[in-house]
């Protein structure tokens, strides 16, 4: 339970740290 849970939490990180830069990179085009 806990592995999934860190599991989780790790892609969740990625997916919201990506969000970032791509809102990052079209923030800075515009």
């Amino acid at each position: 339970m806990s592995l999934s849970i860190q599991v989780i939490l790790t892609i969740l990180f990625i997916v919201v740290g990506f969000a970032i830069l791509y809102y990052l990179s079209k923030k800075e085009m515009l």
